[in-house]
């Protein structure tokens, strides 16, 4: 097969990938999960893999436990702000199912993990940006001047967001897709 064939090829595999599997892009080498029980709070439970395997062999060494659980691929590339991991967090209420009736607060908060993000490491603080987890860290917080109490309101978000990237990705780009999420989700 000619240089060009193979290229035509492997572009032709990568588009119907692509057109398939929507986080593909995201895919990559670090391999990380997350086993969450799925009736649990506040951090509680919840471990960092980086093989299916040894998710399986957890959940069969918790034999009994009649849980149900949540794997969860990592998001390998994920947007990190000042050196840390974070999450967007949104008030919802449905207050029908027919018609769908749904309420999104125009407000969210934002929440960071206590340490700098390594994707390598298993460390529950560089990871979940759960309060009550980053709570029980006892090291230094690095860059407390840039993340108060781990915590920004939705307005610090845009601020940063308007500042790094020169328009107003919030409204431009990431409501809507909250949006869009919450319906596809119900």
């Amino acid at each position: 097969m000619s240089t060009t064939k193979l290229k035509a090829f492997v572009q032709e595999i990568n588009d119907r990938l692509t057109e398939k599997f929507v986080q593909y892009k995201m895919n990559g080498c670090n391999n990380l999960w997350l086993l969450k029980p799925g009736i649990s709070s506040r951090g509680r439970g919840i471990r960092i893999f980086n093989r299916v395997d040894k998710i399986v062999n957890h959940i069969e060494w918790l034999k009994g436990n009649t849980r149900h659980w949540v794997v969860q691929k990592y998001i390998e590339n994920p947007l990190i702000i000042h050196k840390r991991k974070f999450d967007i967090r949104q008030w919802v209420l449905v207050t029908d199912w027919n018609p769908l009736t749904i309420w999104i607060y125009n407000e969210c908060y934002v929440r960071f993990a206590a340490t700098e993000y390594d994707p390598n490491s298993f460390e529950r603080f560089t990871h979940l940006t759960n309060n009550t987890v980053s709570s029980k860290y006892q090291g230094e917080f690095e860059g407390d001047d840039e993340i108060d109490e781990n915590m920004w309101s939705c307005d610090e978000f845009i601020s940063y967001l308007n500042t790094t990237y020169g328009r107003d990705v919030f409204q431009e780009d990431i409501w809507p897709q909250i949006k869009s999420y919450v319906k596809a989700a119900l």
